[in-house]
């Protein structure tokens, strides 16, 4: 998934990715999030994630789970945000975190 803004010369600029990566034979999916650092704490990251939830529980992912590190504070505070930190690990100095997907609305 890629969120885009168009430039002033009309161009098309990636300023946001999302993907998951659903392990083979399970309900389970690795997630990965980024946004550049001037799209930041304006909604995109939660936009992304939240459709990436919506597009997975459509193919059967019931389960995400991602690495953080810990200086991350802004997806860690955005997992939070949106409820989502349920099971969180500090293994080898990252947060191991997983998080069941909300029913659709």
């Amino acid at each position: 998934m890629v969120a885009t803004t168009h430039r002033p010369n009309g161009k098309e600029r990636i300023v946001g990715v999302a993907r998951y990566d659903r392990a083979r034979g399970t309900d389970v999916a690795e997630v990965a999030v980024a946004v550049i650092d001037e799209f930041q704490r304006r909604g995109l990251g939660s936009a992304l994630l939240a459709e990436l939830a919506r597009v997975g529980r459509s193919h059967g992912i019931k389960t995400f789970s991602l690495i953080v590190l810990p200086e991350n504070r802004e997806m860690l505070d955005l997992l939070r945000k949106m409820g989502w930190i349920h099971q969180a690990k500090l293994v080898g100095g990252v947060y191991e975190i997983s998080f069941e997907l909300p029913e659709p609305a």
